[in-house]
């Protein structure tokens, strides 16, 4: 591996890393600021989660669609970027739960779909230039926990020290930074080889492929047990066990903390006890974590 491929391959690393930091510090923080900043009632916090999901989704599905048609990946990180941007500035200037609902939810999905937009781009650059795939594919994901070890953290002692109007300031200074390590980090022309599109009769029914929605379903509640913990956890850390309000962004760290070790095992892991009973594993884990505050 030359030296051009070995800096393009840390600065996306790098470029994901910030990335990661601007939406963990906003993401896990919008439901305490509905209930303790905005006096909102926990259904307005369900009202937004559902909202913010289903367009996380939406968008995730429309931005990988067109990936897989050969668009440019950096348009979408940079889209992603501005979405945080635009995010932290409309919930810094109007601090309603109408800008949350229709402004914060939407351009967070769009964040959250820029991040999605990374991880295609890492696999990518590690398959072209002959890197280990696994390896590299480690690495992003164990930037992305790292960025999300130290974004609650800072933004929930920042809301204990100064209050939300600076944590929302820190998310846009951090989203402006994103934006700037993606025009640098990132190359600009990088696609995916176009898929040739089927015809009706070689697309396989919605519900032919039995395997694919199983692993899809199974992916779905893990993703659904993590958003639900992570939205409930900050609110019963301070209202249920009364603790300080950096409570919340300290047991993210930790999590992530744990995440990461998870991360760099997993492939040590599945090579010993395979890929089913590792999820197994990872099934019992986390319900025994999330039955634990209880």
């Amino acid at each position: 591996m030359n030296a051009a491929t070995t800096r393009s391959a840390r600065l996306i690393l790098l470029s994901l890393f910030v990335t990661a930091l601007g939406n963990s510090a906003m993401i896990p923080f919008m439901a305490y600021f509905i209930m303790q900043e905005l006096h909102m009632s926990a259904l307005h916090v369900t009202g937004y989660s559902v909202a913010a999901s289903l367009l996380t989704m939406l968008c995730n599905r429309v931005v990988g669609e067109r990936i897989d048609r050969g668009g440019r990946m950096f348009d979408y990180v940079a889209v992603g970027n501005i979405g945080l941007m635009v995010a932290s500035l409309a919930v810094l200037v109007v601090p309603t739960y109408l800008t949350v609902l229709l402004a914060a939810a939407p351009c967070l999905a769009l964040a959250g779909a820029g991040v999605s937009a990374v991880y295609i781009l890492g696999r990518l650059f590690a398959e072209r230039n002959g890197l280990d795939v696994q390896r590299y594919n480690a690495k992003v994901r164990t930037m992305v926990s790292t960025g999300w070890m130290f974004g609650p953290a800072l933004s929930y002692l920042i809301a204990a020290r100064g209050g939300s109007f600076y944590v929302f300031l820190f998310v846009l200074a951090l989203s402006i930074a994103a934006l700037a390590t993606t025009a640098i980090s990132l190359p600009r022309d990088f696609r995916t080889e176009k898929r040739e599109t089927r015809s009706a009769s070689e697309n396989p029914g919605w519900f032919d492929n039995r395997p694919l929605w199983l692993a899809a379903g199974a992916c779905f509640l893990f993703n659904i047990a993590h958003v639900l913990c992570a939205s409930a956890l900050p609110l019963f850390y301070i209202r249920e066990a009364h603790l300080p309000v950096y409570a919340p962004g300290l047991s993210l760290t930790f999590k992530c903390l744990a995440e990461i070790v998870a991360i760099m095992g997993s492939s040590y892991i599945t090579e010993r006890i395979g890929r089913r009973n590792a999820l197994y594993f990872a099934a019992v884990a986390g319900h025994g974590g999330l039955r634990r505050p209880a």
